[in-house]
């Protein structure tokens, strides 16, 4: 979530926490659709680059570390 944060400042100029993001979403997808379309196609490019199966991969291996 941290990479989307800065990639969106730095993409896009949208200055919002992860916390923001997250209470938002649900306000980006209603009020402030531009927005809300450029952080999507952001997130959609992100999964595509690293593929699917690579994120859960990554996703699982965090959550094992975390619990060892």
């Amino acid at each position: 979530m941290t990479k989307v944060v800065k990639s969106l400042c730095r993409n896009l100029g949208v200055r919002r926490s992860k916390e923001q993001l997250r209470k938002r979403w649900s306000d980006l997808k209603l009020r402030e659709q531009d927005q809300y379309r450029r952080i999507k196609k952001v997130l959609l490019k992100r999964l595509t680059t690293f593929g699917r199966d690579n994120l859960y991969k990554q996703k699982f291996r965090t959550l094992l570390s975390r619990c060892l």
